[in-house]
């Protein structure tokens, strides 16, 4: 068995018995080198696996924590993503990179089921818990059905509240597809992460109902850091699972 992959899981079973708890630091680099008596290398490597993994993750300037079992979203309950970072205990807080009405590209108007022609609302937003970023999310909304809404500002209200109180949307369902990827150097910058960490890439589609008409409202895609949180699905024999977001 390579080294690396002994301290790997020596880390792996001190993390299991609460020597090293949820949230706390992992001891230093040189520490663990001392610790174990191997090289830079070898203590990276055993890392960078345990962050791959999902138990630990790294702040760049401070260290490496043990990632908390308790910080996951739940991928079936039909939220938004400002509740979501809510529930989880974190001050929200939103950025928005851009705003527009435009003529959405094909594909998103296939989602939509719009018209040649017909604009969409594009949203285009970094999200944060307590401060640090957790998602960059692109949204195209129908913009049909919600006219004058591009006013609004969703740096500080939320989307799926305005959409249900200001509109009368009754959000009902979403189909989502989740894929692990890459970050592009830009969603690296906007999330201050390593462009070599994964992510998580989320791309939905959203339906509603407006006047008894059920239609799909909004269509985005949304890059989550892996290694600050994840994601969790209730099961049932018998039942079947939906999605959330946004």
């Amino acid at each position: 068995m390579a080294k690396y992959q002994d301290v790997k899981r020596s880390l792996f079973e001190r993390i299991q018995s609460g020597e090293f708890s949820a949230g706390g630091a992992l001891p230093s680099e040189r520490e663990l080198i001392e610790q174990y008596q191997v090289s830079r290398i070898t203590v990276r490597h055993a890392i960078t696996g345990l962050v791959n993994e999902g138990l630990l993750y790294s702040v760049q300037g401070k260290g490496t924590f043990v990632q908390s079992r308790g910080r996951n979203l739940h991928l079936v309950r039909l939220t938004s993503c400002t509740e979501d970072i809510r529930n989880l205990g974190y001050t929200p807080s939103k950025k928005i990179i851009s705003k527009e009405i435009q003529i959405p590209a094909a594909n998103i108007r296939e989602d939509l089921e719009l018209d040649h022609g017909e604009d969409t609302l594009y949203l285009a937003r970094i999200y944060y818990a307590n401060k640090k970023p957790v998602n960059f999310t692109i949204t195209n909304l129908a913009y049909r059905h919600f006219p004058g809404i591009e006013v609004i500002d969703f740096g500080v209200v939320s989307l799926y509240e305005t959409l249900e109180t200001k509109y009368g949307l009754e959000i009902l369902r979403a189909k989502r597809k989740i894929e692990a990827a890459m970050p592009s150097k830009q969603i690296a910058d906007y999330l201050m992460m390593n462009i070599s960490t994964p992510i998580l890439l989320f791309s939905c589609i959203t339906y509603g109902k407006l006047d008894g008409i059920e239609f799909p409202f909004e269509s985005y895609i949304s890059w989550y850091r892996s290694d600050r949180f994840s994601f969790y699905i209730d099961q049932v024999g018998g039942g079947e699972a939906a999605s959330e977001e946004n």
